[in-house]
């Protein structure tokens, strides 16, 4: 009985180290193990451990993966385990030393968009931990919504039923504690944005959802239509909230207008230009009455097809025009979205031309005020919102080609001054926590091993500087899906890669920093 158990069990001894080699070395570990295996020395060993029915011991094989994988598919959410990357013992976990905390003064972002709020926080290199959790199956996709929500809340590609929501609590876990199922999806992808420090609202198809949290739970609420306001095959792209009004830009360029409490959506204005629909850009919002003179009001700033349009609105009227800017490009990719500096300025990165090229707008008037090629010629593009930081812009190359130069750039205002320039590429968009003054970029590198690794890294966003930078995740699970880091409380950050989500935070007696 045991003979014939033997090659059972070295069988599951060998998947079992193979799986240890694969997870400690990576693919060098395997190649190892597989050329000691050929020699031919060993020949006589495998014959005699060979099995007496093949085909019994390949059929339970498959049957037990068969059955994990079903399992896995069936498990909720919450119980779906992280799934190691390889190569932990040959792809450094920490590089640097801690850094030393200089928080942002002066203005920052307008009211309505909080680019920039004064309480966020990040690790500061001191030991830092990671701890995983799984996003429902592996590979999927999910990215914050906005990284000053308290807690912190994630928008997950659609699967068989429609897009979720998951949201995360920081006392319980890496983990979501719930998940809200928005409905079927038509024809379009999900945008969604922040309305409150604990609301948001999701565009998808002809719908706007608001979501509440309340507590550890999601409450979405009843859904306003786009219909009229959205023709057939049209889709939203980008959504911005201001004093309450949330602001649709859609696909071909018109600009959705949704009050507080309304049924269904209104037409703000048709932003397409002549012959053609809008290409690139983005939506900007801002309230308070800031930039539109004394007492309330919005001023939503919308960037497309090569110019840049300020559409202002001071009560329940239709908004109105307020300035347009050319922008002068070509035909190219289009402008990025627009980003707010010091209450006074607008930056905006122009996708045309041979060479990446910034511009600085008046926010009141449209004026130019001035303009920069940054990064190099061929292999430079800024086509997201730069970062807004107190008299300046920090920049990000997400040229394809931007892993050959240089990756991040500061711009200075009002002169347009580049200040420095980088050449470690960032693979999502630059997250800044005014606490502690350092920005936060995702990269993506190859190590000698094979191993592909995604780690964060902390720059002083003033001299380009890397201060530290922790492994995040490892493997083909552990690519990054585009989003920038998210700050949560405790001063930790928040990285989703394939295989789910990553919390870092700094290692102290008693658990993560409270702050």
């Amino acid at each position: 009985m045991l003979a014939r158990s033997l090659p059972v069990l070295l069988g599951l001894a060998a998947v079992g180290v193979l799986v240890l080699t694969w997870v400690a070395v990576g693919p060098w570990g395997l190649a190892a193990l597989v050329a000691v295996a050929l020699l031919p020395r060993l020949r006589p060993v495998w014959s005699r451990l060979r099995p007496h029915r093949p085909w019994r011991a390949g059929g339970l094989g498959v049957v037990a993966a068969a059955l994990v994988a079903g399992g896995l598919a069936l498990l909720p959410h919450a119980w779906v385990p992280a799934v190691p990357g390889p190569g932990l013992l040959v792809t450094p976990a920490y590089d640097g030393r801690p850094a030393r905390e200089q928080p942002l003064t002066g203005p920052t972002a307008e009211p309505g968009r909080p680019d920039l709020p004064l309480d966020r926080s990040g690790p500061v290199g001191d030991l830092p931990r990671t701890d995983a959790a799984a996003l429902g199956r592996p590979g999927r996709s999910c990215a914050p919504v906005a990284t000053d929500l308290r807690p912190l809340v994630l928008l997950c590609e659609p699967d068989e039923e429609g897009p979720e929501l998951a949201l995360l609590d920081p006392a319980a876990g890496p983990g979501p504690v719930a998940w809200a199922d928005l409905g079927p999806l038509v024809g379009c992808a999900p945008v969604a944005a922040a309305t409150s420090a604990t609301t948001v609202v999701v565009v998808a198809g002809t719908r706007s959802l608001p979501v509440r949290v309340e507590g550890r739970r999601l409450v979405v609420g009843s859904p306003v239509r786009l219909a009229s306001a959205v023709s057939g095959g049209d889709c939203a792209v980008d959504v911005q909230a201001a004093d309450g009004v949330v602001w649709v830009r859609t696909r071909s360029g018109r600009l959705v207008r949704v009050p507080p409490g309304a049924r269904r959506a209104r037409v703000g204005l048709d932003l397409r230009p002549r012959g053609g629909d809008a290409v690139g850009g983005g939506l900007l919002a801002t309230g308070g009455g800031v930039g539109s003179g004394p007492g309330p009001g919005s001023l939503v700033v919308a960037a497309h097809a090569g110019r840049v349009t300020a559409v202002e609105t001071t009560g329940p009227g239709a908004p109105r025009r307020r300035w347009e800017h050319d922008l002068g490009g070509g035909p190219g990719g289009g402008p990025g979205a627009p980003a707010l500096v010091d209450g006074r300025w607008l930056v905006v990165g122009l996708g045309d031309g041979p060479r990446a090229a910034v511009v600085a707008l008046d926010l009141r008037t449209g004026r130019e005020v001035c303009r920069a090629a940054v990064f190099e010629d061929g292999a430079g593009r800024v086509s997201g919102r730069p970062v807004a930081l107190p008299g300046a812009a920090l920049l990000r190359n997400d040229h394809p080609d931007a892993a050959d130069g240089d990756g991040l750039a500061l711009l200075r205002l009002p002169g347009c001054e580049v200040a420095w320039t980088d050449g470690a590429p960032s693979v999502a968009p630059v997250t800044v926590a005014a606490a502690t003054g350092l920005a936060y970029v995702v990269q993506r590198a190859w190590s000698p091993w094979l191993v592909p690794v995604t780690r964060l890294a902390a720059l002083d966003p003033w001299t380009g500087r890397q201060a530290f930078a922790t492994r995040v995740a490892t493997g083909l699970l552990g690519a990054p899906v585009g989003a920038g880091a998210a700050l949560g409380p405790h001063a930790a950050a928040y990285v989703v890669v394939r295989g789910g989500l990553v919390r870092v935070a700094d290692r102290e007696a008693g658990g993560l920093r409270a702050r």
